[in-house]
């Protein structure tokens, strides 16, 4: 029986399903190996004393967690070359520090404009517009 057009375009959905949930994973493995270092490090720095290691873990957490948004918004988007990737952390760095948003709900925003059609050039282009609209 030959494919569909309908057929085509839930296996490709499929497709990018199972690529995106294999790259989740590849991320939530390295975010387990991160973690555990950084145990090792809270550990080593609450000997130095407890408030500046406060301050650093807090600090590794902010990193953390924009890194997990961007990898989680870029997944839909395929295969980003690194130069892509690092505008798009450039773009979401930068509308952070102009708006009001962090850089982690402007990371998070390039899932929402990749989920409405938009390739990672468009994205990077709008996301300084939708940022200064939603203010």
């Amino acid at each position: 029986m030959p494919e569909t057009t309908t057929t085509k375009r839930l296996q490709f959905i499929l497709d990018m399903q199972n690529n995106a949930s294999g790259k989740l994973k590849q991320f939530n493995d390295q975010l387990t190996n991160v973690g555990q270092k950084l145990q090792s490090v809270g550990g080593n720095l609450m000997r130095l004393g407890a408030a500046p290691a406060g301050a650093l873990v807090g600090i590794i957490k902010v990193g953390a967690d924009f890194d997990k948004a961007m990898t989680e918004s870029t997944a839909i988007m395929g295969n980003l070359s690194k130069v892509m990737k690092g505008d798009m952390v450039n773009a979401a760095r930068k509308v952070a520090l102009e708006t009001e948003f962090s850089a982690k709900q402007a990371a998070e925003s390039y899932f929402f404009l990749a989920s409405a059609g938009l390739s990672a050039e468009q994205s990077i282009a709008a996301l300084p517009r939708v940022a200064r609209f939603a203010q």
